[in-house]
């Protein structure tokens, strides 16, 4: 990739009587052992809207009711591409029951938390979209 590349992802924030969804990762490329909201990339034909429920059906295996962007964030690509990645971070709801198992490649388990208890190590991405949720700005530097 060259350092003009963008990548778009979705981060989603799912919550079910007061608590959040996340999931404990176990691959290498995805970054094995850290907790971390649902979370994905964006295809070239879809919105970030579709994209999130796509994630979340595949991931979880239930339908994502998204109800409110609660941060938009950039990074690089953590696996050593020259990738940024420019990052939507939705809140939500979900329809049906957490499935577990769906990807084994990638994810341990997906487990609720409090949001005042939530479990460490903790994905750096995940970090910075409880910093925008907790802000009243929807990025970093505004």
């Amino acid at each position: 990739m060259s350092e003009d590349q963008v990548r778009v992802g979705v981060v989603m924030m799912i919550f079910q009587e007061g608590k959040v969804l996340m999931e404990k990762r176990c691959s290498e490329y995805e970054d094995k052992k850290y907790w971390s909201f649902i979370a994905g990339g964006k295809k070239s034909a879809e919105t970030v809207v579709d994209a999130a429920k796509r994630e979340v059906r595949e991931e979880v295996g239930a339908k994502f009711i998204p109800d409110d962007i609660v941060g938009l964030l950039d990074h690089k690509d953590r696996h050593g591409g020259d990738a940024w990645w420019t990052v939507t971070v939705f809140s939500g709801d979900i329809e049906g029951e957490v499935k577990q198992g769906l990807e084994p490649n990638k994810r341990e388990s997906l487990e609720w938390f409090d949001m005042d208890n939530l479990p460490e190590p903790l994905h750096p991405t995940t970090r910075q979209a409880l910093k925008t949720y907790s802000s009243e700005k929807l990025h970093s530097q505004l």
